[in-house]
């Protein structure tokens, strides 16, 4: 539809004017200049969202997504890092490239020979005292075994025969 109209600029001139529009049909909504309409029945996004795909579920505001291919971590676990297996709950993990030690015993730390059961492991340095006998200590003679010892700075008296 056009309509026409006269615009008086001066005193003595007119100038001719066209004012065209398009007639929006009974019961519709007109759609402003720029943008889209909205199919019927459907929801138009916010302005700065992104729309979620068809078939996929769209992730709570303040919430991670979960990445493409990855499984979701039940909530209160620990999700195992790729390549390494789980370990069992109350267990605790080997580390990698370790042995793990059996249940009961206790592992030998690194460079150092394990002690058999029911020995005690002799010091580095020092030499291992025979079962049953005494250390002597360093520094000192040994006092041969049935003799008695004579105290630090007193003089021994000789028994005579007579």
């Amino acid at each position: 539809v056009s309509l026409w109209f006269l615009v008086k600029s001066n005193l003595h001139s007119y100038t001719l004017g066209v004012y065209s529009y398009t007639a929006t049909p009974l019961g519709s909504t007109a759609i402003r200049l720029g943008t889209t309409a909205t199919p019927l029945g459907s929801t138009t996004t916010p302005l700065a969202s992104t729309t979620t795909p068809l078939g996929s579920t769209a992730t709570p505001l303040g919430s991670a997504a979960t990445p493409l291919a990855s499984t979701a971590t039940p909530l209160g676990s620990t999700a195992t890092p790729l390549g390494s297996t789980a370990t069992p709950l109350g267990s605790a993990a080997t580390p990698l490239a370790s042995t793990a030690t059996p249940l009961g015993s206790t592992a030998t730390p690194l460079g150092y020979t394990a002690t058999p059961l029911g020995t005690t492991a002799t010091p580095l340095g020092s030499t291992a005292t025979p079962l049953g006998s005494t250390a002597t200590p360093l520094g000192s003679t040994a006092t041969p075994l049935g003799s008695t010892a004579t105290p630090l700075g007193s003089t021994t008296t000789q028994l005579h025969p007579w």
